[in-house]
């Protein structure tokens, strides 16, 4: 997912939801924020923790804590940035369904975007 900042000042991803389909061994493996060619990893940037059991939440106090630094999930204003959720390499066989994401930003924006996408 790309995300545009047109806000005016720069903008911090506090919480992530990600519901996705539940099926076989699928785990979401880790979330990555970058450009093409330089991402880095926001949570599970040890590489040693996974969720295999969906909805997914990560930010303070919810399932899963940041495992990176606010710098590291800032998406400057007038910049495009890419999320990346990356689903368990082991099991390329993404299950078919809805998923739906909602970011959610801290700091001056205080604010939401959802996302959805039907993988076939």
């Amino acid at each position: 997912m790309d995300i545009s900042n047109n806000f005016g000042t720069d903008i911090i991803i506090n919480k992530l939801h990600l519901d996705w389909q539940d099926a076989g061994p699928t785990k979401l493996d880790f979330v990555q924020l970058g450009v093409s060619g330089s991402m880095t990893n926001i949570w599970d940037s040890n590489g040693n923790i996974y969720d295999d059991t969906p909805p997914s939440d990560i930010g303070p106090g919810l399932e899963f804590a940041w495992d990176s630094t606010p710098a590291a999930r800032t998406i400057n204003s007038g910049n495009t940035r890419i999320l990346l959720f990356n689903f368990d390499p082991d099991h390329p066989d993404i299950p078919a369904g809805a998923y739906f994401l909602r970011v959610t930003f801290g700091g001056s924006a205080n604010c939401y975007l959802d996302a959805s996408i039907t993988h076939p």
